[in-house]
């Protein structure tokens, strides 16, 4: 739900369900390209800064790895990279 949420710039859904306390998420679960939740940040949420932030909060707290690689390679960080550089 989360990644749909940031790929669909659904911003206010992804807010009430980082904030929601009760909800089980996994932010370890990868799409079928290997991408975590902040690999979809990277790619569609670029202008949103504060979503990174909060996502790398919530990485730190739960004590996750914030440099997962997905099938490709690529780190959200090398992702951002890429992106930035206009490669690819």
């Amino acid at each position: 739900v989360f990644m749909y949420a940031l790929r669909y710039q659904r911003f206010q859904l992804f807010d009430l369900l980082l904030r929601e306390m009760s909800i089980d998420a996994d932010f370890t679960a990868r799409d079928l390209q290997g991408n975590t939740i902040l690999h979809y940040a990277v790619v569609y949420c670029a202008d949103q800064t504060q979503i990174f932030d909060r996502l790398i909060d919530h990485f730190k707290q739960l004590k996750l790895d914030i440099d997962q690689r997905n099938h490709f390679g690529f780190t959200p960080l090398l992702l951002g990279k890429q992106q930035t550089s206009g490669e690819g």
